[in-house]
């Protein structure tokens, strides 16, 4: 009788078509009740075959002595279990969410019910989700770019090319410190407002930034940051790429110009007044500067008259080869000295 109440109560409850195996037991484990998905997953052609049945004949005895633990424990404590486990199943492989509670008839504990909701594809989801992100932090923990994420105004994770930039050993070291700390006070309210932009436009454009290091020098940055979603919350992605060497580099080039230039017009002026005739030639020897005494000599008015005109056109023929030997050795860095007439421009 008391094994009819459960059944009566159990087959109101379930219906046949519902699309997860749902079940009762009595305390012992044998099946009182089952519908048609059950038999399915088990391989029977019937919920009816399971009746009287225990799972030992369905599973093999490692995986029963486990499901029997899982069933002693409802019976013996009277609380319901859930979990989620990976079974072999007709058709293969499959992972299910199962809930198992007891039932108390007239205050008395008849029996169990449960039931199993297929859940592999969303197991396979979460599987390929974790490899993308196991992907995703490897790529960015090998980038050679330093990577910060930063949440209300602090650091919350950064790669080791980050760490490294700011004067870190490790990333974790910045953890919860304020990232603006690490911008250069010069440069504070445009970064406060950069960070403003990410989150209302979704990005902004590279600029160069100037950060500090911990040591208190500074290093100057590609920058470029984007909104991002870092756990759930609301953050601010930036990558950063060290600029200081090329800065340096441009610094020397920019100072190498400027002493050119100076020169230039410091041998501009010598030329200008030098009472002799002194003429600059290239490698060429074509005219590249002359004084005006030399540009009286060749009867120019001009240098533009004779700039980039081959200086053998004002010598004679017969003193060409000699004056381009005595050129040869002067390029090569030893002085010597050669007579010749000068025929002026024609």
């Amino acid at each position: 009788m008391e094994n009819k109440k459960l059944q009566d109560h159990f087959q109101k409850t379930v219906f046949s078509d519902f699309p997860f195996a749902a079940w009762m037991k009595d305390k012992d484990g044998r099946y009182l009740a089952a519908n048609q998905k059950l038999a399915e997953y088990l391989g029977v052609r019937s919920s009816d075959v399971l009746i009287g049945k225990t799972i030992r004949d369905f599973f093999d005895p490692t995986v029963a002595d486990q499901i029997s633990e899982e069933v002693k424990a409802v019976v013996t404590n009277s609380t319901p279990i859930h979990i989620e486990k990976e079974f072999s199943v007709n058709d293969g492989k499959r992972w299910f969410d199962i809930y198992q509670t007891p039932v108390v008839i007239e205050g008395e504990l008849a029996g169990m019910v449960g039931y199993a909701w297929d859940i592999s594809e969303r197991k396979l989801i979460e599987k390929a989700l974790t490899e993308s992100e196991d992907r995703y932090r490897r790529v960015v923990e090998v980038s050679p770019d330093a990577i910060f994420v930063h949440c209300e105004g602090k650091f919350v994770f950064m790669n080791q090319a980050a760490a490294a930039l700011l004067g870190g050993e490790k990333p974790e070291d910045f953890y919860g410190l304020r990232a603006l700390d690490f911008v250069h006070p010069a440069m504070r309210d445009l970064v406060t407002q950069r960070i403003k932009n990410a989150w209302s436009l979704g990005d902004n454009p590279v600029i160069e930034e100037e950060l500090l290091r911990l040591d208190g020098t500074t290093v100057y940055v590609d920058m470029v940051s984007v909104f991002f979603s870092y756990e759930g919350k609301n953050s601010v992605l930036a990558i950063a790429r060290d600029i200081t060497e090329r800065k340096k580099i441009q610094k020397e080039f920019n100072d190498t110009l400027k002493a050119l230039a100076d020169s230039e017009r410091f041998l501009n002026t010598i030329i200008d007044t030098e009472p002799e005739c002194v003429m600059l030639l290239d490698t060429d020897l074509n005219f590249l500067m002359v004084s005006r005494a030399g540009l009286a000599m060749l009867q120019a008015d001009s240098l533009e008259q004779i700039k980039d005109q081959p200086f053998c056109s004002v010598i004679p023929i017969k003193h060409q080869e000699s004056f381009k030997l005595l050129a040869k050795q002067v390029f090569q860095g030893s002085p010597g000295t050669l007579e010749f007439e000068i025929t002026g421009q024609d």
